[in-house]
């Protein structure tokens, strides 16, 4: 599978670094698929971030200049020079974490998309875009090895236009004499790609439990032998993941409520230890890594073996856990709370 961007998608996504990118980059390593980069794209890339960082650069200089008469003096501040940002940006598209194949800009492509323009058919067909024909002259290159995703919203490429679900008709011909094994999709943005390529966590919550507990055992078994109780039976929760900055790393939160039972023989019904935190997984070997309490707390009912109920004790503690990656976009859809079943 090779996923293809358009240059307003490089440009919006901050170079996929945003949420919704970090998430096509985790699906894009389990899925097994190449991020195709042309040249042509690239380049343009460059050259439009390029122009509105340094006009961002501008404005901050000339905002902190009004600033400074005003109220006196200001901490310095410290601006990128033009030379950081064209290097930092010439690098943008390379620099990454997921499998890629770089596209050179050659004769044959841009044969291809002068023809489309002479021709006045799509994507080239109501205004000179040589640069769209270009990219799907690479798409029809890329069917020879498998199928593509190409994502645009540029609407030259889609049907009359407007219909951001289907390929041009001349393009889907052209799609279907050039290969009958495999298909150009295209899509509109990072959120439909993630519709199409997303996969689930397979991972039972109790395994995920197992190695929790084994991980903050010192914690868990203070608890528990301080008020007399064992755990017993299994443990029901939930397991959130989240995609982050990089690919292969998950973020994942938990909530967990295990049922727990006397051993001091003194007859108490049972109670209920609950957990909650934090911790990453690695997403090719499925290992947990760097787990973290953010609370645990252990409930039970406080009476006498053949007397009355007296209330119900309640010991908790709180961990300053901290926050810890800001991009957490969801990998699977919300979880019911079974912890307080």
């Amino acid at each position: 599978m090779f996923i293809l961007f358009d240059t307003n998608v490089w440009i919006s996504q901050l170079g996929l670094q945003s949420e919704n990118g970090a998430a096509v980059r985790h699906f894009a390593i389990r899925q097994n698929a190449t991020v195709v980069i042309p040249e042509i794209v690239k380049l343009e890339v460059e050259e439009k971030l390029t122009e509105r960082l340094l006009q961002l650069k501008i404005q901050i200089e000339h905002k902190y200049n009004q600033l400074l008469p005003v109220l006196g003096k200001l901490q310095p501040i410290r601006i990128p020079s033009e030379e950081d940002i064209r290097k930092t940006v010439a690098n943008i598209i390379p620099d990454f974490d997921v499998p890629t194949l770089e596209l050179p800009f050659n004769v044959d492509v841009a044969r291809s998309s002068m023809m489309k323009l002479l021709r006045k058919i799509p994507p080239s067909k109501s205004s000179e875009e040589f640069r769209d024909g270009v990219i799907w002259a690479h798409c029809l290159e890329l069917l020879k090895k498998g199928d593509v995703y190409l994502v645009s919203d540029d609407k030259d490429f889609y049907y009359e236009k407007k219909d951001k679900t289907k390929l041009a008709p001349e393009l889907e011909q052209e799609m279907q004499q050039f290969s009958k094994t495999h298909q150009v999709q295209i899509r509109q943005n990072l959120t439909e790609l993630l519709r199409d390529i997303r996969m689930p966590i397979k991972l039972d919550n109790s395994e995920i439990f197992e190695r929790i507990r084994e991980q903050e055992s010192e914690a868990i078994e203070e608890l528990l032998i301080s008020h007399g109780f064992e755990l017993w039976d299994s443990a029901k929760g939930q397991v959130d993941y989240f995609a982050t900055e990089e690919a292969r790393k998950i973020y994942f939160t938990f909530k967990f409520a295990h049922p727990c039972r006397d051993h001091t023989g003194s007859g108490r019904r049972q109670g209920k230890l609950k957990l909650s935190g934090f911790g990453f997984l690695d997403s090719e070997t499925n290992k947990t890594t760097k787990v973290q309490l953010s609370s645990i707390s252990l409930r039970y009912p406080d009476w006498e073996p053949g007397g009355p109920g007296r209330g119900t004790i309640f010991v908790s503690a709180n961990f300053n856990a901290p926050n810890i990656h800001h991009i957490r976009f969801p990998l699977d859809p919300p979880q019911p709370d079974y912890t307080e079943q």
